[in-house]
Parts: structure tokens; C-alpha cells; sequence
């Protein structure tokens, strides 16, 4: 099996994370936030925060917004609506609550914590810091370009922006240069469209992008799918490497076709999605405790995979393990069977606080 690999380390320093900017997920946590049916489909994830975590770890019941719609899963992917937290030039933290579509998901506020409003479309799913860079999905920007009509979305003052102005929006919210908000192409195929399935910082200069080493022989749309993929993975690598960032290179299965009709089908083109499961590394939860740094890693059983990875899977979640510890991260390895068959992994179901 490769081993990890690294770009060349920048030469230049980046800012800490204690500098005005959005909060990344490697800053120190105050808390982490899990949905009251997180044990739905991730049976084994809240007693093993409980576990490590202790009190930092609190579970909430959803407050609903849209009565008629309580019957609403899509609640239980907290990160997509958990607001942005921007720490200001004084020091000080402001949460920034975004819109959605689904007006269930503009009621989460973190106790305790003032808001404000960021009147763009957007789901934190699509947005990662390292350093000075703010990444976000094309998706933000095709979201953001879309004439809306819901009156929740018009009485919180959304309107059509193009991709310069949600660029400059973003900028003097977020205390960065507009060439600092680096909008990054969703992984072909995947329905969501979030950076977070293969982009993770660990640091102001270190990021994860997951890397395919083995095609299946399987059937047709998967195989196709994974071939793409993987080029697209490599791509992203590149880029990032030309911004000055090391890469770390961790190996991933390729990602398996959910909807079984799929096999049986080519895809037309890149924007034709299909409910892909991705057995991502980056797709992991980092909670920085000061003296203590942990991230919790998701792991699969070999019922839950396609018989042909099965052998790989777990030397690659072997290598996960040592490359985390090696930069820094104490991993707790936690099985992800049951969610990743429902299109999401550990970031997805949990929402941070951060230190103040």
C-alpha cells in the first residue's frame, strides 16, 4: 500500500488561528453538538464523544421553525446549518446564521451566542478554513445566483449575486483579501456538493485530500465514477499545493454507487448526480481541546462495504490512524457503517463551538 504523501512544506508562515477570520475546525472547541437522532445513524458516535469528550459534549433537541414540517430528517446534518463563527479584530467571536431553503434549518442558535445574518443560500458543509484560505464549494456560488421567491428567504433580505459580488460579500464578512475566498468544484457525480468529503485542514498549512490508488473491476457506473473521482482528487491536490499548502495524501476505497437502479446506467455528464458513498478520511471530526487534540475517524465494517475493498479498508484506516498522530491528532476510531450509507460521515452530524 503507498504511503502518505506530502507536498513540499510552504516556506512562508500563515496566520494562526487566533487571527480575525472564521473559525477553523482546528481551533480550540468549547463544545460539540449532536442531534437528538444521532443514534439513528450513527449508533456508535455519541457514546464515544460522550466517552472522550465529557461535558464538552452536549446533545439538543431541534427546534422547528416550520411546525408542518416536522417530520423533516434533514435536521439531523447539523454542520450544514451550525452558523459560521468569525472571530473579530478585537478577539471577540460572532456566529453568522445563514439561509436555506429549508426554513427548519434557520433555527439553530448555540446557547448563549449572539447571531447575526449572512443573507446568502449555504450549507456549512461546503465551507473549510486553513489559514488565510476560505474554501467553498461552486455550489455556493450556482445557490447564490438563483432568483429565490420563499417569502423566509425574501424577509431575511436574500437577493441574486453574482460570483464576484458573494466573493466580496464573503471577504468583508470573513477579514479576508477576495483571492483568499477560493471557490473549489464539487466532487463530480456527488449530490451534495460539500467540500468537507475531501477537504479537511489540520492546520493553517497542512490539508487532507483523500487519494484513490485502486479502480474496481466493477460494474460499469462505478467504475467509471471511480475513475473520475480520482483524477478530480489529484486535481484538487495540485491546486492546493499551488496555493502554498502541503497536502496530505491519505488513501480512500472509491466511492460505491447507493441506489443499486445506478448500476445499470451510464451517467450523461459531471453534473448528473448520483447518491455516492464516500468512505472519506476528510469527512472526520477534529476536536481541539488545547492540551488534548482528538479526531474522530470513521471506520467501516466489512459487511458495510463492497466485498472487493473489504481488505483494503481497514489497512487504509491503519494508515488514517498514523498519519493523524503523526500530525498531532489522537484518533478515535469510531464505526460509520450505518451513516455512511445514508451520504454522510462525522463532520455532518455534529456542530462545534469554538473557544472564545
Amino acid at each position: 500500500m503507498p504511503a502518505a504523501m506530502l507536498a513540499p512544506a510552504p516556506t512562508g508562515a500563515l496566520p494562526s488561528s487566533r487571527t480575525a477570520g472564521p473559525v477553523p475546525d482546528y481551533a480550540p472547541m468549547m463544545a460539540v453538538v449532536s442531534h437528538e437522532r444521532l443514534d439513528e445513524l450513527a449508533p456508535a458516535l455519541r457514546p464515544s464523544l460522550s466517552q472522550h469528550l465529557g461535558g464538552a459534549h452536549r446533545s439538543r433537541d431541534h427546534v422547528w421553525v416550520d411546525a408542518e414540517r416536522e417530520d423533516d430528517d434533514s435536521t439531523v446534518w447539523m454542520r450544514d446549518y451550525q452558523p459560521v463563527y468569525v472571530r473579530q479584530p478585537d478577539g471577540s467571536i460572532i456566529a453568522y446564521r445563514y439561509l436555506a431553503e429549508n426554513p427548519n434549518r434557520q433555527g439553530y442558535a448555540p446557547p448563549g451566542q449572539g447571531t447575526h445574518r449572512l443573507p446568502i443560500i449555504h450549507e456549512n458543509g461546503n465551507l473549510v478554513v486553513a489559514g488565510r484560505f476560505v474554501f467553498l464549494s461552486e455550489a455556493v456560488v450556482e445557490d447564490n445566483e438563483q432568483p429565490w421567491h420563499s417569502p423566509h428567504l425574501l424577509r431575511e433580505g436574500y437577493r441574486p449575486r453574482s460570483r464576484e459580488d458573494l466573493r466580496s460579500l464573503l471577504a468583508r464578512r470573513f477579514f479576508r483579501r477576495p483571492e483568499e475566498i477560493v471557490f473549489v468544484p464539487p466532487m463530480p457525480f456527488e449530490a451534495t456538493g460539500h467540500v468537507d468529503l475531501f477537504l479537511l485542514p489540520l492546520d493553517d498549512k497542512t490539508v487532507v485530500i483523500p487519494q484513490i490508488h485502486e479502480v474496481p473491476a466493477a460494474p460499469y457506473v462505478r467504475s467509471a465514477v471511480a475513475r473520475v473521482v480520482q483524477v478530480f482528487l489529484d486535481e484538487q491536490a495540485d491546486a492546493l499545493a499551488a496555493l502554498g499548502l502541503r497536502v496530505l495524501r491519505l488513501p480512500m476505497i472509491a466511492p460505491t454507487v447507493h441506489d443499486y437502479d445506478d448500476f445499470s446506467r451510464e451517467p450523461r455528464n459531471l453534473d448528473e448526480p448520483i447518491d455516492l458513498v464516500v468512505y472519506s478520511p476528510a469527512n472526520s471530526l477534529l476536536v481541539n481541546q488545547g492540551a488534548k487534540r482528538q479526531i474522530f475517524v470513521p471506520t467501516f465494517a466489512e459487511l458495510a462495504l463492497p466485498p472487493a475493498d473489504a481488505p483494503r479498508a481497514a489497512a487504509y484506516v491503519r494508515a488514517w490512524r498514523t498519519a493523524f498522530q503523526a500530525e498531532g491528532w489522537q484518533p478515535q476510531l469510531v464505526d460509520a457503517s450505518e451513516l455512511a450509507g445514508h451520504l454522510g460521515l462525522f463532520r455532518c452530524v455534529t456542530a462545534s463551538v469554538p473557544k472564545p
